[in-house]
């Protein structure tokens, strides 16, 4: 029973710092209040699916959630939120992570 409150106040801590990030960016311009409520709500959707998956909420946070927002947080800022900027620099970015996975893919199959 413990554990399981140290997880809860773990995953709380996780949502309060998401939370002051997103209302950074959006006090800063970079992107409408509209983006940053979306934002809460799928910060608080990661971490019910991390609690789900009985996943520390870190290791899932660090292993595909940060990466995510990190592009993500990128392209809002290289486009200062233009939206068929953004489309297109995510575009360029999804190209490019694909070959990045080809490649590892190439260079792992070499070793096994």
């Amino acid at each position: 029973m413990a554990a399981q409150n140290q997880d809860t106040v773990s995953y709380f801590f996780t949502i309060v710092g998401w939370s002051m990030t997103v209302l950074g960016l959006t006090a800063s311009g970079y992107i409408t209040p509209a983006f940053g409520a979306r934002a809460m709500v799928a910060m608080v959707i990661l971490v019910a699916v991390a609690s789900k998956l009985r996943m520390s909420v870190t290791k899932f946070i660090l292993g595909i959630a940060l990466p995510s927002a990190a592009v993500a947080f990128f392209v809002i800022r290289e486009t200062q939120g233009n939206g068929r900027a953004m489309a297109s620099l995510g575009g360029a970015i999804v190209a490019l992570l694909l070959a990045l996975l080809g490649l590892f893919v190439m260079i792992r199959g070499l070793f096994r």
